[in-house]
């Protein structure tokens, strides 16, 4: 029998890891922290993907960090009509009070 001994190439590539950290503050987002995991998942998906622009194909993850900015900017418009919503409804409560 023949023995290749010939080393094998790396075909998977490193990913970002700010990709991923975008990512779980993305998720993290949605379920608990709102705007205060929101808002650095887009700032890290941003710089992710700017870093893997450029490291030529070096560095994967840009699937990864387009679903935390995507998860984040959920997350911060979600907030803000929240608090428009609250607002709206003690404008509106305030507003029934004067008339009774």
């Amino acid at each position: 029998m023949h023995e290749d001994t010939s080393e094998c190439k790396q075909t998977t590539r490193d990913h970002c890891g700010l990709a991923i950290a975008s990512l779980v503050l993305g998720i993290l987002s949605l379920m608990t922290c709102g705007p205060l995991a929101g808002i650095p998942a887009v700032i890290c998906g941003n710089m992710a993907v700017a870093q893997i622009k450029k490291s030529s194909g070096m560095l994967g993850g840009n699937g990864l960090a387009t679903a935390g900015i995507i998860l984040g900017y959920i997350s911060i418009v979600a907030t803000v009509l929240l608090a428009l919503v609250a607002a709206l409804c003690a404008f509106l409560n305030a507003r029934m009070q004067c008339f009774t």
